[in-house]
This record gives C-alpha cells, sequence and structure tokens, in this order.
C-alpha cells in the first residue's frame, strides 16, 4: 500500500531518504531475515524478537528479556547513538539517528506497549508523551512502535486522548497525515487478533508518529499487505514504515 504526497517534493540536493519502519514480528526473527530485507529499511523496530536472533545485524539496541524484547536495528549507513535524553521507560529505545555522513538529523523512540507491566497499553503511551512533553531537544523527533492500542478497540476512548495529546505535542501519526485519514476510519489494519471462540478481530495498532517539522517531509507511507505478512504466517502484524527526505 503506497501514498505519494507533494510536501516532500523538490528537496535539496543534499537530502537523503530516510525509511523508517516498526514491526512486531512475533518471535523467530532469525527465519524472518527475507521480510526484514523487503522493508529496505534505514531504521527499523522490532516487537517480539529474540537477542540472538539480532547477532546477523552490524549495529542495533535492544532492551527487555533476552527471548522476547524490543529492538531497533540500522540499515544501510544510518546509524543510531545512545541519547543523553533516554528516558529509560522500559518499552522504549530512544536514541539519535545519525544519517550516512554521521549528521545528528531526528531523535527517535522505538516502542512497545508491554503486557505483565502495572501500566496499561495506553497509560504506557502516555508515559511516553509526558517524556515529550518534558523533551528540550528542538530537532525532529519520531516515536514509531506497536502500542497495542487503537481507534478500534478496547481503549478507544484513552487511545484518542493520547492522539490529541501527541497532537498537541506536534507529533502526527505519518499514516493519517499522507493518506488524509482520520483515526477511527482506517481501512488498513495492522493486527490480527484471534479472539475467544475464535473470532477474527482487526486493529490499527501500529504507528508512526513524527514531529510536523519531519511529517511535512513525509513522501511515502507504507502498509504491509495482509496476505503477504499475516495470511502468510509471517506474523500477526504488518509493518508500517514512512519514507522522509531529511
Amino acid at each position: 500500500r503506497r501514498r505519494q504526497d507533494d510536501v516532500g517534493l523538490g528537496r535539496s540536493p543534499r537530502c537523503v531518504t530516510l525509511r523508517l519502519g516498526t514491526w512486531n514480528c512475533r518471535m523467530a526473527l532469525r527465519r524472518k531475515r527475507d521480510a526484514i530485507e523487503e522493508l529496505q529499511c534505514s531504521v527499523l523496530v522490532i516487537q517480539e524478537c529474540a537477542e540472538a536472533d539480532l547477532a546477523p545485524y552490524d549495529e542495533y539496541r535492544f532492551k527487555g528479556p533476552a527471548q522476547k524484547g524490543l529492538a531497533v536495528i540500522t540499515f544501510d549507513g544510518w546509524s543510531i547513538a545512545d541519547s543523553p535524553d533516554d528516558p529509560r521507560l522500559p518499552g522504549m529505545i530512544f536514541v539519535r539517528i545519525l544519517n550516512p555522513s554521521g549528521e545528528h538529523v531526528a531523535d527517535f523512540g522505538g516502542v512497545w506497549a508491554l503486557t505483565g507491566t502495572e501500566r496499561k497499553y495506553h497509560e504506557q503511551f502516555a508515559q511516553v508523551l509526558d517524556f515529550v512533553r518534558a523533551r528540550t531537544s528542538v530537532l525532529p523527533l519520531v516515536i514509531a512502535g506497536d502500542l497495542n492500542a487503537s481507534a478500534q478497540g478496547p481503549s478507544v476512548l484513552p487511545h484518542a486522548v493520547n492522539v490529541r495529546s501527541a497532537a498537541a505535542l506536534g507529533l502526527v501519526s505519518v499514516f493519517h497525515h499522507v493518506d488524509r485519514v482520520e483515526h477511527g476510519s482506517e481501512s488498513a489494519m495492522t493486527l490480527r487478533w484471534m479472539g475467544p471462540g475464535g473470532v477474527e478481530r482487526r486493529y490499527h495498532c501500529d504507528f508512526v508518529f513524527a514531529s510536523e517539522q519531519l511529517c511535512n517531509e513525509a513522501t511515502r507511507v507504507e502498509v504491509g499487505d495482509w496476505g503477504e505478512w499475516i495470511e502468510s504466517g509471517r506474523s500477526d502484524h504488518v509493518p508500517v514504515v514512512a519514507e522522509f527526505e531529511v
């Protein structure tokens, strides 16, 4: 699924393309390297991966239990650096994104709303937004990952509050911005959840939020094909990838 937006056209030839994505791989990442390559990301957030399965990648950060955690991986000359502003939240890896020339072009939080914590899913994203509210950096910011909350339920109202809070902080979902769709009106879902009795439910709960400054440089957003990513058995999530000129 691809959309082209004219807001990113006519940029300086010094600009380079940043492809930034998120995908909950549902474990066994070692068997899904072809899927990672297909995404052609510069920076990719992966949820539900084992730390040992990251060994083939040159640069990454990992957080969580060794068998099932959160990772941020870089490719094609892009790199990440630890940030002194890291709030050290259990479900977020906060780093600086460096372009292939080594320039710090954006701050980045890869997130995964976790089970088994004292905070509900929407409360964890609210905690991330509290950090954003106190942040002093003026560089563009991206928050991307699996929020486990959506306009489809079950936390519809708290999720809507978080979306409004994000907007007040200048953070916008790139998918909704580029496709010009309202939260709750999505036709592209990112998660298949099998409920009691085998009832299938679909949610749009994987997001790339970007500061308005960066969102206006977005040229494309891709939500993975349902058959290719879910019905094939790769995962119960599809990836979301946003492309920017920075």
